[in-house]
């Protein structure tokens, strides 16, 4: 059996809300349900956990999800916005990269403590 492969139409639907919800946001990590997403994007919750499937399978973004069905995933978006950093004067740039690097610190620490975790049992 073949999997259902959403069409362009339905990837570019979600993958602009994405992108309208990193540029709001102001960070590519943010949290959201599967169900927001499907409706803010205009796709049935069906399509949305195919195109997000299929986004993670292209590392346009990174789910994470937690053990707890009652807490929202998160999502890190990898692709290009673009136009993102050209519409924003010098200090917002600036305060943009700032926030993206203090993230991948972040990320990059957590990581870092799970590589410990896993080494030292």
């Amino acid at each position: 059996m073949t999997d259902y492969q959403p069409s362009q139409e339905n990837v570019d639907k979600v993958s602009a809300y994405f992108v309208s919800k990193v540029k709001t946001t102001g960070s590519r990590r943010f949290s959201e349900t599967i169900a927001d997403i499907a409706r803010n994007s205009d796709v049935a919750l069906a399509t949305a956990h195919r195109v997000i499937k299929q986004l993670v399978a292209e590392k346009k973004i990174t789910a994470i999800r937690h053990d707890s069905r009652r807490i929202a995933n998160e999502y890190i978006y990898h692709d290009d916005i673009v136009g993102f950093l050209l519409e924003k004067d010098k200090d917002q740039q600036i305060s943009y990269l700032q926030d993206l690097v203090q993230q991948l610190v972040s990320e990059n620490e957590d990581l870092r403590q799970q590589i410990r975790k896993s080494t030292f049992k």
